[in-house]
Formats: structure tokens, sequence, C-alpha cells
């Protein structure tokens, strides 16, 4: 029987796929050369050891007609050692069989386009390393694949929930700097994008493309939650305050113009310095997905886990 093989399961949205997949189905856990020993079991999970860097070490787990979800990712490494990383999968894919590969990106291989609306059409403009690294994985994969393999790409924008590391910065700066300084901050900030999306969704996004009925072809989709309205500034940092329990600012905020916020952003060398842009899931929503958690759930999550 087919399973899903879930490669970097440890990961932090490796971790919100086996807490909210169906267990129906039968899951291959592989983690980067160990075990983990404090994770609940299922019983239709089995857990792989393996070191991906090494040519073939794949291929005793994969099967004819698995579904491969890749969240494996080098962090701080070379576009090089991630290079190696994803060839060895893409390799074991095509010798075992398997009938789909599943790659998850990110939205940052959009770069400093500047168009405000960003769909999968969207040119991409990769400015920093992790940008250029993400960008190039997705085009060796597209080099590398053939048509004997169905796979698609999935770009989540910033992943929110427990334990994840999106929203510590601005949780840390609320519990320890001044209000003076939390008061500018927010204030300079306004209602800037924040971009965020509940890993739920992204975990949910995942099963849903690997498990299609219909080929991807090679297709890729955003999942994102630049709809809702809370996802800005000054409404995730209000609702971060209520979540961990800290006192609600007394005082009205000085609206800066945009303009302002701009032009820091693009002299701090960030490539979101377009503060008016959205990324767009219609793509996604259109394959039959539909989404499990909203932005403020997420925020909930994540400040229950660091409370």
């Amino acid at each position: 029987m087919s399973s899903i093989v879930l490669l970097g399961a440890k990961s932090f949205i490796g971790e919100a796929i086996i807490s909210d997949i169906d267990y129906h189905s039968s899951i291959k856990a592989v983690s980067h050369k160990s075990i983990p020993s404090n994770f609940d079991k299922p019983k239709n999970i089995e857990w792989y050891a393996s070191d991906l860097l090494v040519p073939n070490s794949l291929d005793s787990i994969l099967e004819e007609g698995d579904q491969v979800i890749n969240l494996a990712y080098i962090h701080n490494g070379s576009l090089k050692d991630n290079f190696l990383l994803l060839n060895n999968i893409i390799n074991s894919c095509h010798r075992s069989g398997v009938r789909r590969l599943i790659h998850c990106s990110s939205i940052d291989v959009f770069g400093r386009t500047k168009e405000n609306l960003i769909n999968e059409k969207t040119p991409c403009m990769p400015l920093s390393d992790y940008e250029r690294i993400k960008f190039n994985l997705e085009d060796i994969l597209k080099k590398n694949v053939l048509n004997t393999l169905d796979y698609g790409i999935l770009r989540p924008s910033q992943v929110i929930g427990p334990r994840g590391k999106a929203l510590a910065k601005l949780a840390l700066a609320l519990k320890n700097s001044s209000w003076i300084s939390n008061y500018l901050r927010a204030s300079l900030n306004g209602k800037r994008p924040m971009h965020l999306v509940p890993v739920r969704n992204v975990a949910k996004a995942l099963v849903h493309l690997a498990t299609l009925s219909n080929n991807l072809n090679g297709n890729v989709y955003i999942v994102s939650s630049d709809e809702e309205e809370c996802n800005t500034f000054n409404r995730v940092e209000k609702y971060l305050t209520l979540a961990i329990g800290l006192e609600k600012r007394k005082f009205p905020l000085i609206p800066f113009p945009e303009v302002i916020l701009s032009l820091i952003l693009w002299l701090r060398g960030r490539s979101s310095y377009n503060i008016k842009k959205k990324y767009d899931s219609s793509k996604l929503m259109l394959t039959g997905f539909s989404k499990i958690d909203s932005v403020e759930d997420a925020i909930r999550a994540y400040a229950n886990s660091i409370k």
C-alpha cells in the first residue's frame, strides 16, 4: 500500500503534519540521522532515520506509488549542500517509482518584486542568499524531474504556530523592551502587512497537494492568509499582547506616513520594502483546499506555547 513519506519530519511544519494528519493514511516519517524518542507514535506512523546527504539513503524507505512531501532543508547551509540533498531525493524518487513529490519552498523566492498583488505568475527577483538558494532549489527541481514523476511546489508565507519563530522577536520585545520602544515600533509599522499564515493551514495544504487525484504537472501554489484584515502589524501586536497576558497600550499611536517605513526597509536591504504587496493563494483554493485556522487562532496557539 502506498504511503505519504514526510522528509524533515521533525521540523516545525513536519510536527504540524504529524499532529493533524488523517491517520487512515500510512505515514513514513523521515528525520535526519536520529529517530525522536519523545514523539507520540500513532500506529500508522513509521519513523526512519536517514542522512539525505548520502546518495541512495532513501532507496530502502521509498516504495512505488508513495507520495513524498519534502520539508528537508539545511539552514545556514550552502547552495551546494542543499542541491546535493535535493538531488539525492529526486534520484531516489525516480528509482523507487514514487507517484508524486511535493517540495515546500517559500514566498521569499519572489524577493524584491515590485508588484502589489503577487501570484504564481509573478516574476521572482531573489535578493538575499536565502532567497536565491530557495529559488535555485525550485529551478533544480524543474530541471531534474523527469516525466515519470509528478511534482508540485508549495510557497508558504511567514508560518506561525506553536514553537514557531516568526513571532518570537516581537513577543520578546513586547515582554522585555520599554513601553516607549514598543510604542514607537507600533507607530512606525502601523498597518504594515505581516504575511502570516497558520502552520496548520500549511500542513494541510502539503497533504492536500500530495493526495490530489489529478496530476500537478510541476505547478506552483502559494498558501497565505493575506486576505485576513488582522494580518497587519498593529492587529497582530494587539492579539499577541492580549494572548501572552500583557497590559494593553494606554495611548493612541502616532500614524507615520507609509513612505517612511518603506524607505527604512529599502535602506536596510529588505526585500519586503513594498508594504502594499499581498500574496494571492486563490490558485490553491481552486484545487478544493480549505483553511483550518485563522491568523488569530495561530497567534493564540503560539502564545500558549511560550507562556
